[in-house]
């Protein structure tokens, strides 16, 4: 019989100092101009959540909670994390790729299908931009000229099947031309 978790012990937030000095920051009286100069200049941790925090409140109107400051952390340093049905996992992910492609690496965002991954850029690629980010969308129906365009971008957007494929199609590519260069940098 498996052992239940007690009931106090199920709700304990990870990461708690950390999201504690992420919500310290209030980045509402800088300009757009300064939020964006902090955030390429920011290396600090809990600072640049504290920025991303408020370049999503600008250009999303949301508010971040607690439990996505905290998943977002979870995968920037390499753990798993689990967020229930409706509790924000797309804008954590927003999160983590936003922290990883400022420090310079190349994140492809995998989805389940390519309703989600059109959905998904469309709503979050004027944060990216924001960040001076540029942004990708990779779909069953994309053709192979602009495949390659969109895996140079920063953060990409696209399904595991198109990733694995474009990965396998590689393989059977007569000339270098023929090549998608893939970067796989990290992958959410």
């Amino acid at each position: 019989m498996k052992k239940k978790m007690p009931f106090h012990r199920r709700f304990i937030l990870p990461y708690r100092d950390f999201v504690d000095k992420v919500n310290t920051f209030d980045g509402s009286g800088l300009s757009d101009s300064a939020l964006k100069e902090e955030l390429r200049n920011s290396s600090h941790c809990p600072r640049r959540y504290g920025l991303i925090k408020e370049t999503i409140i600008r250009c999303k109107g949301m508010v971040l909670f607690d439990t996505q400051l905290s998943a977002a952390y979870a995968m920037e340093q390499g753990m798993i994390a689990e967020l229930p049905t409706g509790e924000g996992k797309t804008l954590a992910a927003v999160v983590t790729a936003l922290s990883l492609a400022l420090s310079g690496e190349q994140v492809q965002i995998l989805v389940f299908n390519d309703y989600l991954a059109a959905r998904d850029y469309k709503e979050n690629k004027e944060v990216f931009q924001f960040c001076g980010l540029s942004c990708g969308c990779i779909l069953q129906t994309t053709k192979r000229e602009h495949r390659q365009a969109a895996y140079d971008c920063n953060i990409l957007y696209i399904t595991a099947r198109e990733a694995g494929f474009d990965y396998l199609r590689n393989f059977m590519a007569f000339r270098e031309s023929g090549l998608l260069r893939q970067h796989f940098h990290t992958a959410i």
